[in-house]
Formats: C-alpha cells, sequence, structure tokens
C-alpha cells in the first residue's frame, strides 16, 4: 500500500512552486495523484477520504 509520505512527495512534485498555489488547485492535484495510484494499486476509500481531507 503507498504511503501518506510518498503520496505527499508525488503532490508536492506536482505543484508549481513558482506561484502561490490555490485551495482548489491543490485538491485537483491531491485527486489526480489518487486517481493514479488507484490504477496500480487499491486503496480503500477510508485511506482515500482520509488523504484528500489531510488526516493521514
Amino acid at each position: 500500500m503507498i504511503s501518506a509520505e510518498l503520496m505527499y512527495e508525488k503532490v508536492m512534485h506536482r505543484m508549481d512552486m513558482t506561484k502561490e498555489t490555490k485551495e482548489e488547485e491543490l485538491q485537483e492535484i491531491i485527486r489526480t495523484v489518487l486517481e493514479d495510484e488507484s490504477k496500480k494499486e487499491f486503496i480503500p476509500l477510508s485511506e482515500k477520504i482520509q488523504i484528500e481531507q489531510g488526516t493521514v
């Protein structure tokens, strides 16, 4: 199962660090990373929700 740290790294890698990222943009990046990782391996819905809410 993918770790929260690895998910964080993948999200950070996709962010444009030359400008401030808006909340909506960040949420979309997180959803995209979750979707991509879900295609590679099963991620339980409860874990996806925790990752999206930032409670992991």
